[in-house]
């Protein structure tokens, strides 16, 4: 586990995420790709604050509404990790 408390699958999972959404092989994602992305994957599920919560602290790191691997997994493992807290 790392700091985040994140296991090799977890972050695996994140890092297949960002790649999902770099469909250009520029290594950065789209802020708004990853949000739809996340609110495809939900189904019955509605958290659309914490969404926005996400959406926010990527787009504080991003720079013209995209973000860098590194950024992105910054953020997302502090956000999941967070999440987790709050149940």
């Amino acid at each position: 586990m790392d700091e985040f408390g994140m296991t090799e699958e977890e972050e695996l999972l994140i890092d297949s995420l960002f790649y999902k959404c770099d469909s250009h092989n520029e290594g950065l994602v789209g802020v708004s790709a990853v949000i739809q992305y996340l609110k495809s994957c939900q189904n019955q599920c509605n958290d659309e604050p914490g969404l926005l919560s996400l959406a926010q602290e990527l787009e504080t790191v991003g720079m013209n509404g995209k973000v860098s691997l590194a950024s992105y997994r910054s953020v997302l493992k502090r956000w999941i990790r967070d999440v987790k807290g709050r149940r």
